[in-house]
């Protein structure tokens, strides 16, 4: 029975490729509008139902196991400047909230001066502020208002990190504030909960660097994310004509210079202002991923890497996007490069059963963040705030509807001895028939027609392999028969890997096909592709 599938797909295998992009196996699920100019979303740390909603007016918005609550949980319009690109931008909670009850707020006062202030919550459950608490830990005077910045996120030290915009200076023909140390515009700062300088902060010492500064060379960075699992930190900076980035500080890096005004993404983009500084040099960090920005409005917005339980095979990835384009991407960045990115706004459905006249897709997102559980949600501001059926909106990721192959992670390290556990499921209807695992090295589209169905993968030499059986690959139970409930559980092998150069940073998608000997072979079912990166 297996002769006939050796016969058909057998001929059409190639040289091993180059690593390709993943698969995406999740959707949107609408959660909730009726926000008015949205600007970010957060989670208290641990166990919740509930999330936090910031608005440019300076209102904050909650919401209790999905529903938005009526009224604003804090209002600081009375504090919060409008004027051109500020307003309140961010908040977040202090990773010991439950303990100490703090959370931060970062926007732009009536003096269009960036502000960050502490507030405390005297019983953390129960999320009452003491408006009285106000407590500013970050201070800096600029009339300009633009280019804030905004990001904001506490370490796996336990600091808090600031990522501060330029404020635009450069524009005007006053210096290279982005490499100046005298201020804090442009800069990444490391503090601690009081806003002092962080114990270990790389300048201490220096009389020609503010103390609070960790890093050099930001131009509007309105997102920064850790990725929990490996400490690293993702910076999104929005660039000026040239180019949109993405850059990552792996943990314990030298403190970080990304660049501006010098480089935009990897471009030399150096002013009269910044001539002392050469380009390219070995002192800045490459950006992780980078797109070309000229000839219309781009605005990178960025997110966060995807740690969650509820879609193992999306594990490791960054999710990010455009806030002009309404476009969604995602990366992969293993051993200080990127594995591969893909755009993923065609592939990520709205799942149905929102209320009617709720947004169908994303318009315009300007957060991707967490919530409690390390599930990822997408905050939109919509194509239009007056348009009443186009609102902004709030969607949670999903795992895509009718999946029948499923990994118990998105990562294979071919330094342990755990394997990777595939777990398929056709259904009862084909209890009984023989299965193939079968994989490919070079993607899963356009994928390959056999009787009359698509299977999603490229045929290379590891799908020749896959095709010949468990003895060629390092697949366990690669070839079998499904159980009476039409299952069957298969499993990567990292012990089985051949020791090649090379190896780490590949994507590998598989994916289940089910005959039926009854048909000579004919293959009657075909699962969707999951992609696995192989890691150190």
């Amino acid at each position: 029975m297996f002769r006939r599938i050796l016969s058909v797909l057998l001929p059409l295998c190639l040289p091993l490729a180059q690593p390709a992009s993943g698969q995406v196996n999740f959707s949107l699920e609408f959660v909730a509008q009726g926000f008015d100019r949205p600007t970010s979303v957060c989670a208290p740390p641990g166990p919740s139902n509930r999330l936090f909603v910031t608005e440019k007016d300076g209102v904050v918005r909650t919401l209790v196991n999905g529903q938005l609550q009526f009224g604003n949980w804090l209002n600081l319009s009375s504090k919060v400047d409008l004027t051109g690109q500020t307003g309140l931008v961010t908040m977040v909670f202090h990773p010991a909230y439950f303990q100490n009850g703090w959370i931060y707020f970062f926007y732009s006062d009536a003096t269009a001066s960036i502000r960050v202030e502490r507030y405390r919550v005297p019983v953390p459950t129960n999320y009452q502020v003491d408006l009285s608490s106000a407590t500013t830990i970050l201070s800096v005077q600029d009339v300009i208002a633009f280019h804030n910045g905004g990001g904001m996120a506490f370490g796996p030290d336990g600091y808090l990190y600031v990522a501060l915009g330029d404020r635009r200076k450069e524009l005007i023909g006053t210096g290279c504030t982005a490499q100046d140390g005298s201020t804090l515009v442009g800069k990444l700062l490391r503090l601690d909960s009081a806003g002092n300088p962080a114990p270990g902060n790389p300048f201490l010492n220096d009389p020609l660097v503010d103390d609070r500064i960790y890093g050099f060379g930001l131009r509007e960075p309105l997102r920064i994310a850790f990725d929990h699992a490996t400490g690293a930190l993702y910076v999104a900076d929005v660039g000026d004509d040239s180019r949109e980035e993405i850059s990552v500080v792996p943990a314990g890096s030298p403190p970080p210079n990304f660049g501006w005004r010098v480089l935009e993404g990897s471009l030399c983009a150096s002013t009269l202002e910044c001539t002392a500084f050469p380009c390219p040099s070995p002192q800045f960090v490459p950006p992780a991923f980078e797109y070309d920005s000229s000839g219309g409005c781009f605005a990178v917005i960025g997110g966060a890497v995807y740690r969650g339980n509820q879609i193992p095979e999306l594990g490791g990835q960054y999710l990010f996007a455009d806030w002009c384009t309404s476009q969604l991407f995602g990366l992969r960045w293993v051993e200080q490069r990127t594995v591969y990115s893909e755009e993923l706004t065609d592939l990520v459905p709205v799942l149905p059963g929102a209320p009617l006249g709720a947004p169908n897709k994303v318009e315009r997102p300007i957060h991707i963040a967490e919530d409690a559980n390390g599930e990822l949600l997408v905050l939109t501001m919509g194509p239009d705030v007056a348009t009443p059926l186009q609102k902004p909106a709030l969607f949670r990721i999903r795992p895509a509807q009718a999946q029948s192959l499923h990994a118990d992670g998105g990562e294979l390290s071919l330094g342990s001895a755990a394997p990777l556990r595939f777990d398929f499921d056709a259904g009862p209807a084909f209890a009984g028939r023989p299965y193939l695992l079968l994989g490919s090295a070079s993607g899963y589209q356009p994928g390959i027609p056999v009787d009359g169905l698509l299977l999603p993968l490229v045929a290379d030499s590891y799908f020749s392999a896959s095709l010949l059986g468990p003895a060629a690959v390092p697949l366990e139970n690669g070839i079998g028969l499904l159980d009476a409930q039409g299952g069957a559980r298969a499993a990567l092998m990292p012990g089985k890997f051949p020791p090649l150069a090379g190896l780490v940073g590949r994507v590998l998608h598989h994916a289940a096909v089910v005959i039926d000997p009854a048909q000579q072979g004919q293959v009657d079912f075909v699962s969707n592709p999951l992609a696995v990166v192989l890691i150190p």
